[in-house]
């Protein structure tokens, strides 16, 4: 749902006022208009990028189309976000080795190896672009490997 008020300069609600709400990934608009407070409510919008424009036939509006901060916000609106947490690359592997004598000079020696212990899946770093409708998600994963188990076993005369 995408929904806000048109007001003129002096803050005053703008009754009546075109308002185009545009999915820039599939290029669907829809047309509405703003009650007599100002008041504009689009709803059941697919998910995805979407620019609103609004014209108020008044003088006095500025009529480029909303795609993020205004240009008074941009000195102090982030373009990231630093300090999301990104999924760290912590892999868990053991290895076990015992020997057992049959003889003198002769031994079996037994390897248990384990890969990946905790089988987990490594995921990538958040979006961090405040202004993207992916922001805060993870969207990919990387290469996970999956948990190997080796048995080795070796007879040493």
């Amino acid at each position: 749902m995408i929904y806000g008020r048109v007001v003129d300069p002096q803050n005053a609600a703008v009754a009546a006022a075109s308002v185009t709400v545009t999915n820039t990934g599939t290029n669907v608009s829809a047309n509405l208009r703003s009650n007599e407070t100002g008041y504009y409510e689009a709803s059941l919008l697919l998910p995805g990028p979407y620019q609103v424009t609004v014209d108020a036939n008044t003088d006095g509006f500025e009529r480029s189309a909303a795609r993020g901060p205004a240009a008074f916000h941009r000195r102090v609106f982030p373009t990231r976000i630093d300090g999301l947490r990104a999924d760290m690359t912590k892999q868990w592997n053991a290895s076990l080795l015992r020997e057992f004598r049959i003889r003198e000079t002769v031994a079996f020696r037994v390897r248990f190896d384990a890969i990946n212990l905790q089988n987990r899946s490594q995921f990538n770093a958040p979006e961090v672009n405040p202004v993207s409708t992916n922001f805060g998600r993870i969207t990919t994963q990387s290469a996970a490997l999956n948990r190997l188990l080796q048995i080795h076993g070796r007879l040493q005369w």
